[in-house]
């Protein structure tokens, strides 16, 4: 085998590597835009002496941005109210968010 004949193999290999590889990555590409979508509930509360709570929680899953955000929707409708700023008689404030967020965002941070 000549040289020419050895460089010309050793291209066609490289070529079917990089067509594979971009074969998976259109592939993993299309899996990730289409990921689950999560409603998550935070709760800030404070109180005058300095002290704090700032939780999220997951409140439920859907397939698609569009769904998570309609029923958010739905639910600042029925429970507006809540939602506001509220202090009570001892000063102290709660502050209740709904936010949508792809399955892959936890906004609690890492695990610990």
């Amino acid at each position: 085998m000549s040289t020419v004949e050895v460089e010309l193999k050793g291209l066609a290999m490289v070529r079917i590597v990089v067509i594979a590889l971009l074969v998976v990555l259109a592939f993993t590409g299309s899996a990730s835009a289409e990921c689950a979508w999560v409603m998550w509930s935070r709760v800030m509360i404070g109180a005058p002496s300095g002290e704090s709570v700032d939780s999220w929680d997951p409140l439920d899953s859907f397939k698609t941005r569009q769904e998570c955000s309609d029923s958010e929707r739905l639910m600042r409708a029925k429970v507006q109210q809540r939602m506001k700023t509220a202090t009570s008689d001892r000063g102290i404030q709660q502050v209740v968010t709904l936010t949508c967020l792809p399955d892959t965002v936890d906004p609690r941070g890492p695990k610990r």
